[in-house]
């Protein structure tokens, strides 16, 4: 079931995780990422708003990312596409606003667009 999912995942991104957060000054976040890691992936353009209940806070998502079972995000993380349908393309950012380990065949992410700077 994995290799059937993996076969179907055409797109490449860099995974750029989270390895140093600390509070600045400005009463923000200083974070620092580790070096990417290159993964096969299926990119789900598709915007979408979660939310729970009246409780909750809704949560908007630009995009939603399959991954190889293997390979696990944080929310923080950063998602830089660089291939889209096997072709090379302007490279796009996003950051990690959940994971979710679904299944045997792989999991997801939903993402959040990132301007590169």
């Amino acid at each position: 079931m994995r290799e059937v999912q993996e076969a179907h995942m055409m797109d490449e991104c860099i995974i750029y995780r989270v390895v140093d957060k600390t509070k600045n000054t400005r009463g923000g976040y200083d974070v620092s990422y580790g070096v990417g890691e290159i993964s096969i992936c299926g990119l789900m353009m598709q915007p979408l708003a979660l939310h729970s209940s009246d409780k909750y806070q809704l949560a908007e998502i630009d995009a939603v990312l399959r991954l190889p079972h293997e390979v696990t995000v944080q929310p923080g993380d950063v998602i830089e596409i660089t291939k889209r349908f096997g072709e090379e393309i302007i490279p796009k950012r996003y950051e990690v606003d959940r994971f979710l380990n679904e299944g045997p065949s792989g999991s997801r992410a939903y993402l959040k667009a990132k301007t590169i700077k």
